[in-house]
């Protein structure tokens, strides 16, 4: 059995997809050279990110375990779709028009009876319950502003530029400047939820 159907075949609900993460996807990313690169400290890393990173297919992710959660998504988006669920795509940012090294971060919701549910594989791992979509939305961008100034990379004034946008399915084997245009040219979700 190949490892696409072996995952399909195990990976039964949220929960398990969720633990299969847990067990099998590392934080990296697989170049365009095929290097695999796990350090996002090392100075490799940084360097070659923006020339070498290109995103993955969630199958792509299932063959190789390394991914960042650009393509952690992309992998959710195939479980969710493949289950018919309801679900959105968001990519969160620090919208600053010039060069800086902020944190982005993209991560999947879902609808389930009545309910929207974050799927969370890096930020807060694990599956959350809102009442409302954009609690949920808020509740991660909240996280990332935490997750920023504790790097030393962010103050908390800096919470007015995080912007979040809903977005579609991309097109795989894309690098930096091409995800980001993708990304940041779909819905934008206003929101005024996070807290000082």
């Amino acid at each position: 059995m190949d490892k696409i159907t072996e995952f399909f075949a195990n990976v039964k609900s949220e929960y398990d997809l969720l633990d299969y993460m847990d067990k099998h996807i590392k934080y990296g990313f697989v170049g365009k050279n095929n290097k695999i690169y796990t350090d996002q400290n090392s100075k490799e890393f940084r360097n070659d990110w923006y020339t070498e990173y290109t995103l993955q297919s969630g199958e792509s992710l299932i063959e190789n375990h390394y991914g960042t959660c650009w393509d952690h998504v992309e992998l959710e988006r195939l479980w969710f779709e493949k289950n018919n669920f309801v679900f959105k795509t968001i990519f969160t940012w620090f919208e600053i028009n010039k060069p800086n090294n902020l944190p982005t971060h993209s991560f999947l919701i879902y609808n389930k009876n009545n309910m929207w549910y974050l799927f969370e594989h890096n930020i807060e791992r694990g599956i959350l319950e809102f009442q409302f979509e954009k609690e949920a939305i808020d509740y991660i961008k909240q996280k990332q502003l935490e997750f920023a100034i504790n790097d030393k990379k962010a103050k908390p004034s800096d919470q007015v530029f995080l912007k979040s946008y809903e977005y579609s399915k991309p097109v795989y084997n894309i690098g930096v400047d091409e995800y980001l245009e993708h990304v940041t040219n779909n819905l934008y979700i206003k929101s005024n939820y996070i807290k000082n």
